[in-house]
């Protein structure tokens, strides 16, 4: 079972498309027996992050060989488009730590992706943000043809046109 919680959303509506649109994305990338906990954070973003363009993060909350505790921090000043696609691709960070396709030695400044080491590796050559970067929109428009009563209904409530 995948457990989805929202904060720092002041709209409802934004909150509920938010959990919507994670449960959505995640049931496309990891099996629903996983028992995954996510909680999708948004909220302002230290001044170093914001100077980095970072834009969101994910953070294992319970690392081990098999993670399941997850909170995806996005950032409340970013647009909202930038926001849905930062979700998908957080998401599929998560995809990466929940499957041990992706673990981070935090003290070393090292990654094993795939069973293969990376020492600080520049950011645009990793191969998990390489994955995430190739399938963000890729799920984003996939939600959005099969959701396309919600969003069609969160645009009207965003007051935004095509």
């Amino acid at each position: 079972m995948i457990t989805i919680s929202v904060k720092g959303q002041k709209s409802h509506a934004r909150r509920q498309f938010t959990e919507l649109a994670a449960r959505a994305i995640l049931r496309k990338l990891v099996n629903d027996r996983m028992n995954l906990d996510v909680e999708i954070v948004f909220k302002k973003l230290s001044k170093s992050e914001t100077e980095e363009g970072i834009v969101g993060l994910c953070i294992v909350e319970d690392y081990g060989r098999s993670p399941r505790m997850f909170t995806v921090e996005i950032s409340s000043e970013a647009s909202w488009a930038d926001q849905l696609s930062t979700l998908s691709h957080e998401l599929i960070h998560v995809k990466q730590y929940a499957t041990n396709e992706l673990y981070h030695y935090a003290k070393l400044g090292t990654y094993r992706w795939r069973n293969e080491k990376y020492f600080h590796t520049p950011y645009s050559k990793r191969p998990w943000e390489r994955e995430a970067y190739r399938r963000q929109n890729i799920l984003l428009k996939e939600f959005a043809h099969e959701n396309y009563a919600a969003c069609k209904k969160m645009m009207l409530a965003e007051g935004i046109t095509l």
